[in-house]
């Protein structure tokens, strides 16, 4: 008899389950029920078990399948919601027309900032108008930093304002200097007698300077400014250190060792006599400037040249031959490295 009843039961079990609907969802539920509709985004549906004929809904969006009874299976896949506006095919832009040199002039930033740090070779070039000539061109190796500022005026035109700490100044070769003297006819005493040096005399000073020049700017890494510049001195010394021996008869007969150094003080007035510990010197210097600037982006290397005048030995007798330099003008020629901030 059991075994009657089990068989059955085998026989009638899978088809109880073909009288419903399964719904699948994506968290992994099942719900067996009898599908009632499916809508736009929703598919209601009664409970198979129960009989109180109640719809429920679930949200479309969260149903993976529904297998129906009659062996029918219906995938659902998330759409993207409908929108109201056609779909425009988004049409790539066209590329970047690189800018022209004109081009990167024209819309060049406003007013930049730098700052700078170089070396001068400097050089006084002495004026006596009468008696020796006057020292050969010397060189003085000497620092230079400082910053700019630039301010846009037109398209490729610019001003610029440069304050900076600058070494100027010279060293003067002792034996150079000599031989550049221009000495009497040789005959009597000046056949036997001569003198030869060896040895320097540096002058250093330190000034505090601004500069201001129009600035042409040929391409974005090619720029010329001409302008000029004001500076006044802060600090100063000077140092001998040489040695003059005098010749009789292819013998030294004489020797002059010289070996000091004095401070330099400025004035407004040069009307002094210079005395053995101070030299004094017009703290104004003033002239012309120029520079030639290369390089593009933040970095750029400038040759910059000053040329002044000024008085820098006032009423000093030369060996004591009564001769007096009448003018003094001052060379100097700058290689810098310049860092333009935000360029």
């Amino acid at each position: 008899m059991y075994r009657c009843i089990y068989i059955l039961f085998l026989f009638v079990f899978p088809f109880l389950g073909k009288g419903q609907d399964i719904i699948f969802l994506k968290d992994g539920q099942q719900i067996e029920s009898k599908i009632v509709a499916i809508e736009q985004d929703l598919v209601r549906y009664s409970y198979f078990y129960l009989k109180d004929n109640q719809i429920y809904s679930v949200e479309k969006s969260k149903v993976l399948r529904i297998e129906y009874q009659d062996g029918r299976i219906e995938k659902f896949q998330m759409t993207p919601p409908a929108t109201d506006f056609p779909q425009v095919e988004e049409v790539p832009s066209p590329p970047k027309k690189k800018a022209s040199k004109e081009e990167k002039i024209k819309t060049k930033r406003g007013i930049q900032l730098a700052a700078f740090a170089g070396i001068n070779g400097a050089s006084g070039l002495y004026n006596y108008k009468s008696g020796p000539e006057p020292p050969v061109p010397s060189l003085l190796p000497a620092p230079s930093i400082g910053i700019n500022v630039d301010f846009p005026l037109f398209k490729a035109i610019s001003m610029e304002a440069t304050l900076s700490y600058r070494g100027k100044g010279d060293r003067i070769d002792m034996q150079d200097w000599f031989d550049s003297f221009e000495l009497p006819p040789t005959d009597g005493v000046w056949e036997v007698a001569y003198p030869e040096a060896d040895g320097i005399i540096q002058t250093y000073i330190g000034y505090g300077e601004l500069a201001l020049c129009p600035v042409f700017a040929f391409s974005e890494s090619f720029r010329l400014g001409l302008g000029g510049y004001v500076a006044g001195g802060i600090h100063g010394k000077e140092k001998s250190d040489y040695t003059i021996d005098y010749y009789f008869e292819g013998e030294i007969f004489s020797r002059e060792v010289i070996n000091e150094s004095r401070q330099i003080e400025f004035v407004e007035l040069v009307s002094l006599q210079d005395t053995d510990e101070v030299r004094y010197i017009n703290r104004l210097d003033y002239g012309f400037t120029a520079f030639m600037d290369i390089g593009q982006g933040p970095l750029s290397y400038r040759f910059t040249f000053n040329l002044g005048q000024e008085s820098w030995e006032p009423e000093n007798d030369l060996f004591g031959e009564g001769n007096q330099p009448q003018e003094t003008y001052h060379l100097t020629g700058m290689f810098s490295l310049h860092y333009w901030f935000g360029k």
